[in-house]
């Protein structure tokens, strides 16, 4: 909800999207050829396979426009560091596997590895207790949320375990917020 763009792919599009993508990005050279050549290994064969997943074939599996396509592939080219990143979506899909390779192929065949991305962003228990791990998010947590409205609570949860001291005061900022910090300078950390 507080993307600045949304790809709204068709059921089942998820593959024939991104290797297109890949295509596109191999065709424009809009790769690192060095990094590819120190770090992976396969690149060719990989290359080969996407070329059959030109812009038509994408455009007819997943609903968007060419020129979105495009404009995806000019955002992955001209970023300065990109992040690939997926959800329950994916790894639930039958294809699943594949479509979380061709994602990983695409962060490293533009060399954006690091961080903690390419990856999922949920956990086998939950995507919310996973947010919240990951980004120490208590804001889109009702029951994190309700912990800083009282105290006694707060205490209740934390003094069995000894980690009262642990449990936050207020809640933290939202997932788009940190990002946002993240890309003014504002934040220091994020882990």
């Amino acid at each position: 909800m507080a993307a600045h763009l949304h790809y709204p792919l068709q059921p089942k599009s998820d593959l024939t999207f991104f290797y297109a993508l890949a295509n596109l990005l191999i065709q424009n050279g809009w790769i690192d050829r060095e990094y590819i050549a120190a770090h992976t290994t396969g690149f060719d064969e990989f290359a080969a396979q996407v070329a059959a997943f030109d812009l038509d074939r994408a455009v007819q599996a997943s609903g968007i426009a060419r020129e979105r396509i495009e404009e995806l592939a000019r955002l992955i080219h001209e970023g300065k560091r990109v992040s690939f990143w997926w959800t329950m979506g994916v790894n639930q899909s039958h294809e699943g596997t594949r479509t979380a390779q061709a994602l990983i192929a695409l962060a490293l065949m533009t060399a954006n590895i690091g961080g903690r991305a390419p990856a999922p962003t949920r956990s086998p228990a939950s995507a919310t207790r996973w947010g919240s791990r990951a980004f120490s998010n208590t804001t889109k947590s009702v029951r994190r949320a309700r912990l800083h409205e009282r105290s006694t609570t707060a205490r209740s949860v934390g003094d069995p375990r000894d980690r009262h001291e642990r449990i936050p005061s207020e809640p933290s900022l939202a997932y788009d917020q940190i990002l946002d910090g993240i890309c003014r300078a504002r934040s220091r950390a994020c882990g």
